[in-house]
């Protein structure tokens, strides 16, 4: 009699955790989903496709980034981060330019190269933050906070 408690016990404990498991795996696919999640999938997207048609010649050791750096030009027009993040980047592709070896790593990537080919690997709601993944390069991962800022999902932050 003991046995056939424990089996329908560890029957009923296998059911229900097979529904969470599967209700978190739906949640965590809407968060992927969501608008904050898809605005730093969109900005990433942005910023490599702006990098993949650089073709302007201009070398990346000009004295006025302001006028011929194609990031510092994106950062400056794009609406899809926040007014301290935009400021940050500016200061800091200026200050790169005034570095002898400039910032090494990409100021919004952390990386030295990117996949243009991105996907959503993770949204963690809770500290707005989202992982994105390389297709063609699974090793080429950021992380992206996001921020609403007056009914608007805006990047804060990048590559850290």
């Amino acid at each position: 009699c003991l046995a056939i408690v424990l089996a329908v016990f560890v029957n009923v404990n296998t059911f229900s955790a097979t529904k969470k498991s599967s209700s978190s795996k739906k949640s965590s696919s809407s968060q992927i989903n969501s608008e904050a999640a898809q605005v730093a999938l969109k900005f990433l997207k942005e910023y490599t496709e702006v990098l993949e048609n650089n073709t302007t010649g201009i070398p990346n050791d000009v004295s006025n980034p302001e006028d011929y750096d194609v990031r510092y030009i994106y950062f400056k027009t794009t609406n899809l981060i926040t007014e301290r993040f935009r400021n940050e980047l500016l200061k800091l592709t200026i200050e790169c330019y005034s570095e002898e070896d400039g910032c090494g790593a990409d100021l919004i990537t952390g990386h030295q190269y990117y996949d243009p080919k991105l996907k959503i690997l993770s949204y963690n709601s809770n500290k707005g933050i989202v992982g994105i993944q390389g297709v063609d390069m699974p090793d080429f991962k950021v992380k992206v906070k996001v921020k609403n800022v007056n009914g608007k999902w805006l990047v804060d932050n990048s590559g850290f």
